[in-house]
């Protein structure tokens, strides 16, 4: 019998009540009267006043692990803040070193072109520039001219079009001195030049008035590896009959043979580190046509 009232006492708190100190014994007192029989009565508040102490204690235990899986969690989210920290930390490290390595790699191309424009005497009319390519598009490693306005760089790239760099690409050089004319003062000379880049490159007048440079000599060499073009060194120059048949026969034993390791380790540091690995910075695809139809809106507004 006593048994059976504990059983039912126990029931009904489990269902209908939560295990509250206070409320599990009035919760017993009341059963018992409700039962109205005496001896039950005593036995039911001892029945009660166990399942409090239980409650009690099963409530304190509850309180004690949850407060300890608290700690947990906040030792956790501290933990996690602090290797949040530490990644960022070495995210920031990480573009530092990549900056400095990609410094580090125009410094030493800048340098050669430097060299090289010197021992050639290039002058304010000429530049040169080295490109690699990664993945079908051109990329500008380095620039170098005695005129600080075409010596500008830029940070697009360029698909495969009809320009002399993909021609140097495709045959192995383009060698291209004396077809185009001198863009002039008068408007015969400047439509006789825009005709011409229209013949040989594809450019339009519109696009070509926004050449910053508007360049009538091309010496292109392209720079290969085990059979492989990495890359492609650019000549140029604005005035016309600016270079000889010997001077193309140096330049080219010099970019493509003589210096040929050196020009190779350029691009290849270039491919592995160059602009190409934030693209974000790169407006989108461009071929050089769509890149001069930007051009109005670029500071750095130079081409090839």
């Amino acid at each position: 019998m006593i048994s059976n009232a504990i059983s039912h006492v126990k029931n009904f708190i489990l269902k209908f009540a939560p295990i509250q100190p206070a409320g599990n014994i009035f919760l017993a007192i009341g059963c018992a009267n409700i039962l109205n029989k005496p001896a039950a009565k005593t036995h039911m508040v001892i029945a009660g006043v166990l399942l409090v102490i239980s409650g009690w204690i099963i409530e304190r235990l509850t309180y004690i692990k949850s407060e300890k899986k608290n700690e947990e969690l906040i030792l956790q989210n501290k933990e996690l803040k602090s290797h949040v920290i530490d990644i960022e930390k070495l995210q920031q490290e990480n573009n530092l070193l990549n900056s400095n390595l990609k410094k580090a790699i125009n410094d030493k191309a800048d340098t050669w072109l430097k060299t090289t424009a010197n021992r050639f005497q290039l002058q304010r009319t000429d530049r040169i520039s080295i490109y690699y390519i990664k993945n079908n598009f051109f990329y500008m490693l380095s620039r170098y001219s005695v005129n600080e306005k075409y010596k500008l760089k830029h940070r697009l790239r360029f698909m495969q079009s009809q320009s002399a760099l993909c021609q140097a690409w495709e045959n192995g050089k383009h060698i291209n001195l004396d077809k185009i004319p001198h863009y002039g003062n008068t408007k015969k000379e400047k439509n006789a030049y825009f005709k011409a880049m229209k013949d040989y490159y594809g450019y339009d007048e519109e696009k070509t008035k926004k050449l910053t440079m508007k360049s009538c000599v091309y010496i292109a060499f392209s720079i290969k590896k085990s059979g492989d073009t990495l890359g492609l060194v650019l000549i140029e120059s604005t005035l016309r009959d600016r270079f000889c048949a010997d001077d193309v026969s140096n330049l080219s034993s010099y970019c493509v043979t003589e210096n040929k390791d050196f020009v190779v380790q350029f691009i290849e540091e270039g491919i592995k580190y160059g602009p190409h690995i934030n693209d974000s910075l790169i407006k989108k695809d461009l071929t050089e046509q769509e890149f001069m139809d930007n051009f109005e809106n670029e500071k750095e507004n130079t081409y090839e």
